[in-house]
């Protein structure tokens, strides 16, 4: 069941951020959502620099610092999808760690509203999962700092919807879906 933080929902928004700790399943929903609508599927860990790739593999974990500029990335590539679409119709779905407060407002600052879907799950199930994943180059140790560095969205950032990831990937993309449909973007005015 997912667990929305506010009783009505008046957002509509071109974009969709899907976040939380690495294993929580952001890749997979976001992959999904963006099938299912016909929109932009971006992934956030294909902008990493490669320093920080290698900071990461060897079980370093990212600073502030680190993830101003990977996030600026992301960003550019969601704002190039949503100016290529002329018709102000298709919907970009990020899926990106966005642990802190912060880096969600940096993303909402240059992309305007977003609708933030929350993967939350405990420590237990991402470890199994994450042991689950190959060829992935974050490793197994940096999730409890990942966990640390976590903060849950706040009302401040309004509409967010938590999903338990221990429901089935089915399970979580058909509830994604729904989230989505009450957001649906208002098409522009016509002059």
């Amino acid at each position: 069941m997912l667990d929305k933080n506010q009783d009505t929902a008046t957002l509509f928004s071109r974009v969709v951020l899907v976040m939380g700790v690495c294993g929580s399943g952001k890749s997979t929903i976001a992959r999904g959502l963006a099938e299912h609508d016909a929109g932009v599927f971006i992934e956030a860990d294909e902008f990493h620099p490669a320093e920080n790739v290698a900071l990461m593999s060897q079980g370093i974990c990212l600073d502030d610092e680190k993830r101003w500029g990977w996030l600026q990335a992301v960003c550019e590539q969601a704002q190039l999808a949503l100016a290529q679409d002329v018709n102000h119709a298709q919907r970009v779905f990020i899926a990106c760690s966005a642990l802190k407060q912060r880096y969600r407002q940096f993303m909402r600052e240059r992309l305007g509203d977003l609708v933030i879907l929350y993967l939350a799950g405990g420590q237990p199930l991402i470890h199994d999962r994450m042991l689950q994943r190959k060829n992935h180059f974050m490793p197994i140790s940096l999730l409890d700092s990942q966990l640390f560095d976590l903060e849950e969205p706040s009302e401040d950032e309004f509409p967010w919807y938590r999903l338990d990831i221990s429901h089935t990937p089915e399970c979580l993309l058909s509830e994604a879906k729904a989230v989505i449909e009450q957001h649906r973007p208002m098409p522009p005015l016509e002059s």
